[in-house]
């Protein structure tokens, strides 16, 4: 399938408008918006010796599947698209967490396709493997994987999850102007500006 064009111009507003009326293009769409950083959030949040076990690729299939079935309970109100999917994205990742340490270790490893039966799951594991291989991703993942682990959550919170600064600030133990300067900081030294602006939150 490859993503969807979507040259931005379209509000996230106007796309879920277009999906609760049944435009079925739509939510590709928005789901492409975050699968960049949806993709990056996965590899650094499975730990490299879970990998093996635990498919950074089969959590994207997860999400996309709840989120197509749950959008009915997206309030824009509450939040944006992106924080919405990525609460999906750590229930997920916390309930195969537990299972895996409810398993023998000896266990096969499950693949979350038994869970999913969206039609079109397997299309958004093949354009985040595509995703993945690019010279700019693996860039910014290998930069994000040498943080130290206060610049890997601010990463995380607010470039990743589209946290506000008040919120990074809160988990992070500092202020809000704290917050805002260490993450202007990290996004020059990431070069982050290089990369299409959906990639992150700004």
């Amino acid at each position: 399938m490859g993503l969807p064009p979507d040259p931005g111009s379209t509000t996230t507003a106007t796309l879920c408008d277009r999906w609760r009326s049944g435009r079925r293009e739509a939510f590709p769409r928005l789901y492409g918006r975050v699968l960049p950083a949806l993709r990056m959030w996965s590899s650094l949040r499975v730990p490299a010796g879970l990998r093996a076990r635990l498919d950074p690729e089969d959590l994207i299939q997860e999400v996309w599947y709840r989120a197509v079935a749950g959008f009915g309970d997206f309030d824009p109100a509450r939040g944006s698209f992106r924080s919405w999917v990525f609460g999906i994205a750590g229930n997920v990742l916390r309930m195969e967490l537990r299972s895996l340490g409810r398993r023998q270790r000896s266990g096969p490893p499950r693949s979350l396709d038994s869970l999913s039966a969206g039609e079109q799951a397997a299309d958004w594991t093949s354009a985040s493997r595509k995703l993945a291989r690019s010279e700019e991703f693996e860039r910014v993942l290998a930069a994000a994987e040498a943080l130290d682990e206060d610049s890997r959550r601010l990463l995380l919170f607010r470039g990743l999850e589209g946290l506000s600064h008040r919120e990074v600030g809160e988990r992070l133990g500092i202020g809000e102007a704290a917050a805002q300067q260490r993450w202007q900081r990290l996004r020059a030294r990431l070069r982050l500006e290089l990369l299409p602006p959906t990639w992150f939150e700004d």
